[in-house]
């Protein structure tokens, strides 16, 4: 007891103890409080002038942390009149343009309205001390909501401030006034605003529209609901702020046009409807009745306010419709249930406008999916069947899958419960075959698509979803894949995999084991990579192989290595990888194991089966080490050593110890040192051992660059030491040869082989170079010693070239040293590290200094052997034509054999010396010039100190740049243009990356050097389509790295000019015109992929040139000019997706006319102008426009949009179908591919009756070109949408009754075959909508055609009845009657050979007929000997082909 009572004691004792140090801590506390805020007072408040931006982060904190200090009316009215004037300060002067400073000042407003609602509220409504300081505040607080010079953050603080004050009112009604004169005030209604006891007068006019939406955001974010929904003064009783002030003011910001205030205003309306959700009790109760009516204005107002915008192309836009849309559907379901309105008729009614929306439309997936929930997935389901199909084609999109997605997913989960609550208890099982009725088929039909997008994103998006709603679907859709061809087992795999994620393992069944393995053996790689994709890779990474999989792998990999697909090594390899990581963490955990168990004493009891799995893992790599090294002997093929030494990279990237620093991901752990030891002590794991590093090696000396370096690679990377001394001397040595080699790839071998050397060789190793050569003994950087005896060789190889240079491209080559000191001086780390050691620059500055002497020798020299100037009395300034280099070679041949030079002169044949002398030449110059741009940067690093100078002069700089423009502008041979061409990038790029205004301005000296030429005259045609100096101009302006590319704009803009210029009368067509060389630099700098977007900005001005260039009559400047056009149109549309022209990338019309407005007013100009060249009232005389069919190609390669929202496309459609009745074929065919481009979506029906409408009658005129062309426009919309299916049900079938009234254009009152084929065509696309009354006619008329002999020869006339036979043969198929067979025989033994050929044409390529009756039963007749007559040489080998 007494213990107890002691203890209590204690404890009170210490109670006490804690709170008196508490005590302490608070009045410490408080007196460091009351010290800031002291300071701040004599520092900030007491002083007059603005404050500054760190005075004013000053006090936004104290405001924040102390809010007590300033409850003094004293210190609230000082700190309000430091404000005010702040405020003044910044809206008078140009201070304004500093955000921090504005928005700071708004900021600190808005935290003392929040931090004393009370003391501010006194001042607004009683007037209180202070008053005059908070009216100006408020005052200036509307200026910046009005000004559109700040910025919109610094607007909406000053909008929700107001607000604040706005909050304040003691009564609601007083606060819906206030609101009122706001947005009023906002809107220039007023002059001036009454809130409270302040009087405000604006000064600032309004700039822009959004004041009154910002206002409005406040007010509907504030939360003071009473003040919105409460009675508004003066208005008609129910009128209320939120409805009758707000709204229309929404409204009207929502169906602007432009995009900053469309995105703010439906924002905005969804901050709106989340009011009127929290307060629609209170609005029935002031309206006394509902708020959406069906058929009400408001509710139809509000509808079609978010339906005109879905198609909108602004960013985020979709989204808030989105939030809105079901915003308005929660409060329409609260006020039906509130009212008892159980038929909720809205739904259906948006449901069938959602249905009749194109599937391509996002938001039509979107709000469905808000719509599910209220209406129940069943019925929509049943309402709208072709919701599968349309959902299912939205994985072929990628900006749809994940609406499409959501859409899936919260249909099954509303099906499910719908299934569970009207049903009762269902089993798994019978829940998942209720999912099969709608879903089964389509979503097995994806999963075995031959398209590997389409598959992939039905696996992503919607597999996954299914198997967690419905697991027993697994069986389903299992079943489904029960077949053997390469489409099921990749469903089937897909299904596994998705599984596996699921479940977190993969399944090892007999069955599933057996289908693995037979998808491990398949044909097609692509089912392969997937099986082994679903055996390597696993949820986690330490989850080990199992025995069964490793015996499936060591099965695979063998049979797998002679790929020749280099896709599928990089995908064989990423697997295999995945797969090394896996038993890699799993032995490591399996040791950690061990080892605890051995802590803890237990002796792995506790852990039973770890060490067999790190031995099999051990066994495992083992055995892949010894496949890979295996496969490396030189004897094999390419593709099985490739795929080898992708296999040993993962091996020593995964299963080694060697750190990377290059690489962010992908270390290895702490403790592999342990796992590496235990495997080495098993005598595995001996990575490098002799045997393996001979091997290695060897693949150095390999004929393809890919084998060689990925061998270097793996041995600097992952070799622990330095290669042996004689192995490394060996290799040097027989570098050295390889290096005299006069083979391109033999060289570069040997420059290979030098670089590994030097990065794997020892100090002794190096010091044996000295021996050869003659590099200073005392230099002790390594890399200097390496390259100054390369030099040296280069220097003697240079020597033996000037003396005889037939012989120094046999024996002694320039361009292999001058691989290898590239390799050496740029790929070697240890080389930059040598640099920037201030006790080796001298050396390496006088090193650089005597290279580039070098290499500035020997571009003279065989420039100069080239133009054969070392044989004539002057350098010649122009590049020398393909024949002078020609006659240049064949004189250093005769020189070097000692023979005349005028020997073979004439010979137009290439001897072996041409060759070798040639490809010496150009290989040097293009090797020449990487070097010297890589010095340069070298000798310009930025690592270098302030204190030291550059390792480069600028004189050698500016010599090192009339090199590049001598190679560059003095040589045709396009190899040595493009080599030179990546060094001087660099050039140019390093110069322009420097501080020296002197280094800065070489780059544009080089550009006006460049343009002026292009301007000057010229005596002959020295280039071929501008040849090297595009190239020389495109290097300058890809070296910027600056975002306003100064030099990229001159350069456009004057090439534009000089192109714009007008042609001399007097030209000639003999010499290069400057304005067809503009053009086609241009060209050069619009196909760069490095200029990136930059160049697109002149889009127009380059559009326009083209279509003038088109008209010109110099050939080669429309030659140009079309060019142009074709490299524009690649750079802004994409690249082609297949091989249909009218396949391209995703641009829809209206997106392109909307990032090239002033492209589309040209477009469309030229357009008119085309249809509007001849005045006569009917078609068929239109005048050649050149530049028509390039306009259309250009239009054909759009896509067509969904909605045409802002009327771009529009005012195309009648030019295009104008030019209907243009004489020329191929204009007539391009106008109705672009018809389709520039007709939205929603509209193909519409246009389709319009243009069927306008085909004549068989007694009116007509001409045969304008019907010819009007039948085109009709097949190009109608199979355009039905592609897309777009097309209402109700509207075909219209149009189709129309078609079938025009039988008289396929019958012989139709004289011009090429309309009957086209209307045939037509009528080919909707057979299944056709009438059987309609079709029997046709047949009778076809079959009379066919039956007729042509009485004379007709244009066109072997494609009508080329089209008659392929239509008959596919209408028996169709049909489906073996009686009709007969017609085929007949067409196919008749005597008409375009017949005959038209029914086998049919047969080979019309692939589904070979499954049918009729395919069978036609080969049969084929293949009976003697049913052909083999005298037809037309026909006598289609029986072998089929």
């Amino acid at each position: 007891m007494a213990d107890g009572i002691q203890c209590e004691q204690l404890q009170g004792l210490a109670l006490q103890k804690k709170e008196y140090k508490h005590g302490l801590l608070l009045n410490g506390q408080q007196k460091k409080r009351n010290a800031v805020i002291k300071k701040m007072q004599s520092d900030v408040l007491e002083r007059e002038g603005v404050l500054s931006v760190t005075e004013l982060q000053t006090v936004s904190a104290c405001v924040e942390k102390h809010v007590g200090w300033f409850t003094c009316t004293d210190h609230l009215e000082l700190l309000l009149n430091r404000v005010s004037d702040t405020l003044s300060h910044l809206l008078e002067s140009e201070s304004i343009g500093n955000r921090d400073w504005s928005q700071l000042t708004v900021k600190i407003c808005l935290q003392i309205f929040q931090a004393v609602p009370k003391h501010i509220g006194a001042i607004v409504w009683r007037g209180e001390c202070g008053k005059e300081a908070l009216q100006r505040i408020v005052g200036f607080l509307f200026q910046v909501i009005m000004s559109q010079s700040l910025h919109t953050d610094s607007r909406l603080l000053a909008s929700t401030a107001l607000v604040k004050l706005i909050n304040s009112s003691p009564q609601p009604q007083l606060g819906a006034v206030a609101a009122l004169h706001a947005v009023q005030l906002t809107q220039e209604e007023i002059d001036g605003l009454t809130l409270g006891e302040l009087k405000v007068t604006v000064m600032a006019k309004r700039t822009d529209d959004l004041g009154s939406l910002l206002i409005s955001r406040g007010l509907v974010s504030c939360n003071h609901n009473e003040m919105l929904v409460c009675q508004l003064p003066g208005f008609q009783s129910g009128a209320s702020v939120l409805l009758d002030l707000l709204f229309p003011v929404i409204v009207a910001h929502c169906e602007d046009k432009r995009s900053q205030i469309l995105s703010r205003a439906f924002q905005v309306l969804t901050l709106w409807l989340k009011c009127i959700k929290v307060n629609i009790a209170k609005i029935w109760r002031l309206r006394a009745g509902r708020l959406l009516e069906q058929h009400s204005t408001f509710t139809t107002q509000l509808l079609e306010l978010m339906w005109h915008k879905i198609e909108s192309p602004v960013e985020g836009l979709l989204d808030s419709i989105h939030c809105s849309f079901r915003l308005f559907l929660d409060i329409y379901r609260q006020e039906c249930s509130h009212f008892g309105d159980v038929k909720l008729p809205l739904y259906s009614f948006l449901l069938h406008r959602l249905k009749a929306l194109p599937w391509q439309v996002k938001a039509k997936y979107l709000l469905l999916s808000s719509l599910v929930s209220c209406f129940g997935a069943d019925k929509i389901m049943v309402d709208y069947e072709e919701l599968p199909k349309h959902l299912f084609n939205c994985l072929s999109t990628n900006h749809l899958c994940s609406a499409a997605s959501e859409l899936y997913w919260t249909i099954l989960q509303q099906h499910r419960l719908e299934c569970t609550l009207t049903q009762g208890t269902l089993s798994e099982q019978e829940l998942a075959e209720s999912w099969a009725q709608w879903w089964l088929q389509i979503l097995a039909e994806a999963l075995t698509s031959d398209l590997p997008l389409y598959q992939q994103n039905t696996a992503n998006y919607l597999l996954g979803r299914t198997l967690k709603i419905f697991p027993a679907s697994f069986h389903l859709l299992a079943r489904a894949f029960d077949g053997g061809h390469p489409e099921h087992h990749l469903g089937w795999i897909t299904l596994i995999s998705t599984q596996q994620v699921i479940s977190g393992s993969l399944p090892m069944e007999a069955n599933i084991q057996g289908n693995l393995r037979a998808s491990l053996h398949c044909l097609s790689d692509r089912v392969r990579l997937r099986a082994l994709a679903l055996l390597c890779i696993s949820p986690k990474t330490n989850q080990a192989l199992s025995p069964k999989a490793m015996s499936l792998l060591k099965e695979f990999l063998p049979l797998n290595l002679n790929c020749s697909s280099s896709s599928f090594r990089q995908l064989l390899q990423a697997s295999v990888k995945k797969a090394l990581v896996r038993v890699r963490d799993s032995c490591l955990m399996n040791l950690r194991a061990l080892r605890r168990s051995d802590i803890s004493k237990k002796g792995g009891e506790g852990c039973p089966g770890t060490a067999d799995c790190v031995f099999d893992g051990v066994g495992f790599v083992q055995w892949l080490l010894e496949l890979s090294v295996s496969s490396l002997l030189p004897s094999l093929s390419y593709q099985r050593k490739k795929t080898a030494l992708l296999l040993m990279e993962a091996l020593l990237e995964t299963c080694t110890d060697s750190w990377s620093p290059n690489r962010r991901k992908g270390q290895p752990p702490q403790d592999m040192t342990e796992l590496l030891n235990l495997a080495r002590q098993s005598g595995s794991w001996d990575f490098f051992s002799q045997c393996n590093l001979q091997i290695l090696v060897g693949c150095l000396m390999d004929g393809t660059n890919e084998i060689r370096e990925l061998a270097a690679k793996l041995l600097v990377n992952y070799l622990p030491i330095y290669l042996p001394q004689p192995l490394a001397g060996a290799l040097f040595e027989h570098a050295l040869r390889m290096l005299c080699s006069p083979r391109v790839s033999q060289a570069e071998a040997g420059a290979l082989m030098v670089k590994t050397v030097l990065q794997k060789s020892d100090v002794s190793v190096l010091l044996g170079v000295v021996v050869h050569g003659k590099a200073p003994e005392d230099v002790c950087s390594q890399t200097l010693i390496f390259v100054t005896y390369l030099h040296q060789q280069l220097e003697e190889h240079y020597r033996v070239a000037r003396a005889d240079l037939l012989q120094a491209a046999k024996t002694k080559p320039l361009h292999g040293l001058i691989v290898a000191l590239r390799k050496c001086l740029t790929e070697v780390s240890e080389t930059r590290s040598s640099l920037w050691l201030q006790s080796f620059r001298v050396r390496w500055r006088l090193f650089i200094s005597q290279l580039m002497d070098t290499l500035s020798n020997i571009s003279h020299f065989l420039l100069d052997t080239l133009s054969g100037a070392q044989f004539s009395c002057r350098r010649q300034e122009t590049a020398p034509s393909l024949a002078d280099m020609g006659i240049a070679i064949k004189a250093v041949i005769a020189v070097g054999k000692g023979l005349e030079q005028n020997v073979g002169e004439d010979s137009v044949l290439l001897t072996e010396d041409d060759k070798l002398i040639q490809t010496c030449c150009w290989v040097t110059l293009r090797e020449l010039g990487l070097l010297l741009g890589h010095l340069v940067e070298l000798g310009l690093s930025p690592h270098t100190s302030a204190n030291s100078a550059h390792l480069l002069s600028t004189a050698q700089v500016r010599n090192t740049a009339g090199i590049f423009q001598d190679m560059l502008l003095k040589c045709r041979h396009w190899g040595v243009v493009e080599g030179s061409s990546a060094g001087f990038t660099r050039f140019c790029a390093a110069l322009l990356k420097r501080q020296s205004p002197e280094l800065q301005s070489i780059p544009r000296q080089i550009l006006e050097k460049g343009l002026s030429g292009l301007r000057g005259p010229r005596s002959s045609s020295i280039t071929r389509r501008a040849a090297g100096l595009p190239m020389l101009l495109l290097c300058v302006v890809a070296g910027e790295d600056s975002e306003t590319k100064p030099l990229l704009h001159y350069c456009m803009k004057t090439l534009l000019d000089i192109a714009n210029t007008p042609l001399s009368s007097d030209w000639d067509q003999t010499i290069d015109l400057p304005q067809v060389c503009s053009i086609h630099t241009l060209k050069t700098l619009t196909q760069s992929s490095v200029l990136g977007s930059a160049v697109l900005t002149y889009t127009s001005n380059m559009a326009t040139l083209c279509l003038r260039g088109l008209s010109s009559a110099s050939w080669a400047m429309r030659n140009a000019a079309i060019q142009l056009l074709s490299t524009l149109t690649c750079r802004v549309l994409g690249k082609k997706c297949s091989g249909d022209d009218s396949t391209w990338s995703g641009v829809t019309a209206c997106t392109f006319f909307l990032h090239y407005p002033e492209l589309k007013s040209l477009l469309l100009k030229e357009l008119y102008n085309a249809t509007s060249q001849d005045s006569a009232p009917v078609g068929g005389h239109l005048q050649l426009y050149p530049s028509l069919h390039s306009i259309l190609s250009l239009l054909a390669k759009l896509q067509p949009s969904v909605n045409d929202t802002n009327g771009a496309c529009s005012r195309f459609l009648h030019p295009l179908r104008q030019l209907a009745a243009n004489p020329i074929h191929s204009v007539r065919m391009m106008s109705a591919k672009a018809l389709v481009a520039l007709v939205p979506l929603t509209e193909y029906s519409k246009v389709l009756a319009a243009l069927v409408g306008d085909l004549p009658a068989c007694d009116t005129p007509i001409f045969h070109n304008t019907l010819h062309g009007q039948l085109l426009q009709v097949e190009a919309v109608l199979e355009a949408g039905l592609d897309a299916g777009c097309l209402i049900p109700q509207d075909l079938q219209d149009v189709v009754k129309s078609l079938e009234m025009k039988l008289w254009l396929v019958s012989p009152v139709q004289r011009c075959p090429l309309i009957q084929a086209a209307y045939l065509k037509i009528v080919s696309l909707v057979l299944n909508v056709c009438s059987e009354e309609f079709l029997s006619s046709l047949q009778l008329v076809l079959l009379a055609d066919l039956e007729t002999p042509p009485s004379r020869l007709t244009i066109g006339s072997a494609i009508f009845r080329r089209a008659v036979t392929h239509y008959l043969c596919a209408e028996v198929v169709r049909a489906g009657n073996p009686h009709q067979l007969e017609r085929i025989d007949r067409l196919l033994f008749c005597g008409d050979l375009d017949i005959r050929l038209a029914v086998l044409t049919w047969i080979t390529q019309d692939l589904s007929c070979k499954n049918q009756l009729a395919g069978s039963w036609i080969l049969k007749h084929l293949l009976l000997p003697g049913s052909l007559s083999c005298s037809d040489d037309a026909l006598g080998n289609t029986p072998r082909t089929l």
